[in-house]
């Protein structure tokens, strides 16, 4: 019963994650005047799937859960179908809504990539890699349709250190023997605490040598 909890809990968390993405993704198509609904419905699917989509392709289980959740899809669309007819326009404000909806699906994703990875044996080092990818996936996959430089890469973002962190603080209580949903809910506050602080204060992470 407890194994059957957890399973619905973490899809309740990568459905959070989904909505979050989705939401992230369509405002992001929302306030460029070029893109119709179609454009819309592309980067919110790839903000909420992209993620998910390169982790189960490397995990290498069985088929991603973006085909096989059957709510997932249908979750995508409505949130996309609700931007899409939110009529007004979207000034400069909606880029930190973005970037609030954008913590939310690092925070979520980077737990359940990494969760993910544990249960399919990875190693530590593996899980954490992965937790990366699964957080930031969807951003760099939204960036790369927009062709948009990767925000992902940018200094004063910490996109990836927050997805690190967030991985890195559920793999290490899971370690620890901390017992379930604790470590998952610390990794997705740790990943989004990261991700607003470096906004608010502008955090860096050092730069390469010159």
């Amino acid at each position: 019963m407890a194994e059957v909890d957890l399973t619905y809990a973490f899809s309740v968390v990568e459905g959070m994650g989904i909505v979050a993405g989705a939401a992230g993704g369509a405002l992001d198509a929302k306030r460029r005047e070029e893109y119709d609904v179609f454009g819309l419905a592309a980067l919110a699917f790839a903000g909420a799937l992209g993620g998910g989509l390169l982790r189960d392709v490397l995990i290498n289980q069985g088929a991603p859960a973006a085909f096989t959740e059957q709510l997932y899809l249908p979750l995508v669309l409505l949130v996309a179908l609700v931007i899409a007819v939110i009529p007004g326009e979207f000034g400069p404000r909606t880029s930190g809504v973005i970037r609030v909806f954008d913590a939310v699906a690092i925070g979520a994703f980077s737990v359940v990539a990494a969760d993910r990875a544990h249960e399919a044996g990875f190693t530590i080092l593996a899980c954490l890699l992965l937790g990366v990818i699964g957080g930031i996936g969807g951003l760099l996959m939204r960036d790369v349709l927009t062709a948009t430089q990767p925000e992902v890469f940018r200094r004063g973002e910490l996109n990836g250190i927050a997805a690190l962190a967030g991985a890195g603080v559920f793999i290490a209580l899971l370690e620890l023997g901390v017992q379930r949903p604790i470590p998952a809910i610390a990794g997705i506050a740790a990943g989004f605490v990261l991700r607003l602080a470096a906004l608010r204060w502008d955090l860096r992470a050092p730069a390469p040598r010159r």
